[in-house]
C-alpha cells in the first residue's frame, strides 16, 4: 500500500536469496521458487497501483560459476515472465558488469576473496544505470534530461500523453 502515490519504483534484485546463506538452492527448480516470490511482489505492487512503472535491476553477475548459473536463470525469468509480459516493467541494463561468459569483471569485485559482492565504484555505476533507464523511459530514448534546466519531476510532467507531441 506504500506505492499508491508513486509513479515509479526501482527494485534491485540481490544475490542473497540465491546463496546458501539464506536458502538451500540446489538447482534451477529452487531458483524458480525464489523467482515466484519475486514475481508475486511485482504483481502485488501492480495490484495496488496499476499505473506504476517498475524498474527492475536484475541480479548482477558474480565471480562464482555456480552462482552465475542461478543468476542467469533468475534474470532470464525476469525477462520472459515479467518484462516481456508487462509494458510497465523495465529492466535496467547491467550487462557491462560481466564478461561475455557472464562472470563478474574483476575490477567490479569488492575484495578478491568475495565472489559475490560489488565494490563502491560499481555501485555508483549501477545507480547511474538506474538513472539512465528512467531517463530513457521519459525522454524519448535519450539518456539525459530533456532540458538540462528542468528538474526530473518537470521532465516527467511534460511527458506526452496519448501519443501527442511535447511542445518546446
Amino acid at each position: 500500500a506504500d506505492c499508491i502515490s508513486y509513479n515509479n519504483v526501482v527494485i534491485q534484485c540481490g544475490i542473497n536469496n540465491l546463496t546458501s546463506r539464506s536458502a538451500t538452492i540446489t538447482g534451477l527448480s529452487d531458483v524458480r521458487k525464489v523467482f515466484g516470490d519475486f514475481k508475486h511482489k511485482i504483481e502485488g505492487i501492480h495490484a495496488v497501483n496499476p499505473k506504476i512503472n517498475v524498474f527492475i535491476v536484475p541480479l548482477l553477475p558474480t565471480a562464482s560459476v555456480t552462482y552465475n548459473k542461478y543468476v542467469k536463470a533468475f534474470n532470464s525469468l525476469i525477462q520472459s515472465e515479467i518484462i516481456d509480459r508487462n509494458y510497465r516493467c523495465m529492466a535496467v541494463d547491467v550487462r557491462e558488469y560481466g564478461y561475455s561468459d557472464g562472470i563478474l569483471r574483476s575490477e567490479c569485485k569488492k575484495v578478491e576473496w568475495d565472489s559475490i559482492h560489488i565494490n563502491i565504484k560499481t555501485i555508483r555505476k549501477v545507480a547511474l544505470s538506474i538513472r539512465d533507464a528512467i531517463y530513457l523511459k521519459y525522454n524519448s530514448g535519450r539518456k539525459s534530461r530533456i532540458n538540462s534546466s528542468k528538474s526530473y519531476s518537470e521532465a516527467v510532467n511534460t511527458k506526452p500523453r496519448g501519443g501527442g507531441r511535447r511542445s518546446t
